[in-house]
């Protein structure tokens, strides 16, 4: 870590993009990158197969303009991943979304447009979103659906989950804003 080496072959950085999030596939070894934008116009999500030298968009309607999430792996290897807009269709969606192909692409799961504040893996395989203030959801099939699970503004559990903890059976037990 005494030197760097800027690798942003591919990625649009220009003005006010930044890069965000950064991940390992654990299946390829790939690299997944999501950028925040400070200026309001959309973020993107990349995807690098060759440590990082050069970089492509993935493709399919995951945008943000405010920021993007880190995003978790399934047991099935799906990798689900989410952000927040800045408006409603300002930048599409805000996710979820999951991908069955090592994040080449990225489908939205199948549940309302809520801001992504959080994502976590229970070890049950349940996966968590915690939204802006849309409550919180899960989903028990790899992320292709969320249903509501709960929201109330007055406790832990409701409002902005951004930080997940859980019991050795997949539920939350700590939740942060």
């Amino acid at each position: 870590g005494t030197s760097w080496t800027q690798i942003n072959t591919g990625i649009d950085l220009t003005g006010t993009n930044l890069a965000w999030v950064i991940m390992v596939v654990p299946s390829s070894q790939s690299l997944l990158m999501g950028t925040i934008n400070t200026a309001g116009t959309c973020g993107q999500f990349y995807r690098s197969a060759d440590n990082g030298n050069s970089w492509t968009n993935v493709t399919g309607a995951i945008k943000a303009s405010s920021f993007m999430v880190r995003p978790v792996v399934t047991p099935n290897g799906n990798i689900v991943a989410g952000g927040c807009t800045s408006g409603p269709g300002s930048c599409g969606s805000s996710g979820p979304f999951f991908s069955s192909n090592d994040g080449v692409s990225f489908a939205p799961s199948t549940t309302t447009n809520n801001c992504t504040y959080g994502l976590g893996a229970a070890p049950n395989g349940t996966i968590w979103q915690g939204t802006e203030a849309a409550g919180v959801f899960s989903s028990t099939n790899n992320g292709a659906n969320f249903n509501f699970v709960y929201q109330d503004a007055g406790t832990p559990m409701g409002g902005d989950q951004r930080s997940w903890a859980f019991t050795a059976a997949g539920f939350p037990c700590t939740i942060s804003k």
